[in-house]
């Protein structure tokens, strides 16, 4: 999710503007290609505040429970106890990787990726015509060391 809050009247930026500057600059080319007269840099910027748009972060992922308890939302019990099932995750995942390298049985990990935006492509106005939402779904086995990668869309 691009915020914390379940309901939130912010509106969020692509990720393909990394910067106000980037987004100026779009907005001008593309007013440039209208015939239009672009806003100054400071009415543009005041008119997205008012708007509360705000650039998409990326941050690293973080599961449900541990974001909560960072905010003081998540009892101590329940956070003991969410620690605890992941600890045994991962000791179930070591005692897996162990059987695997036995020969005992086939240990597969899976993780879908970040979703990506198909075409990458730099404040172009073909990025939003053709705006494409790819996945990719990796899957690696722990004895043999194969990794296969599934890329695929909607």
């Amino acid at each position: 999710p691009h915020y914390s809050r379940k309901d939130t009247s912010k509106l969020y930026l692509e990720p393909i503007f990394v910067s106000m500057q980037d987004l100026l600059n779009h907005y001008r080319s593309c007013c440039q290609e209208q015939d239009r007269t672009p806003l100054s840099r400071q009415v543009f910027t005041k008119k997205l505040q008012e708007k509360i748009f705000l650039f998409i972060k990326k941050k690293k992922d973080q599961y449900d429970t541990c974001a909560a308890y960072n905010i003081g939302n998540v009892s101590p019990e329940e956070w003991s106890l969410h620690i605890g099932k992941k600890d045994r995750a991962r000791d179930e995942k070591e005692i897996d990787k162990i059987h695997a390298q036995e020969h005992i049985f086939i240990t597969l990990t899976m993780d879908l990726q970040v979703v990506k935006v198909s075409p990458n492509v730099n404040a172009s106005a073909i990025f939003f015509k053709t705006k494409l939402c790819c996945y990719n779904f990796t899957v690696y086995n722990l004895e043999s060391h194969e990794v296969v990668c599934y890329w695929f869309t909607d």
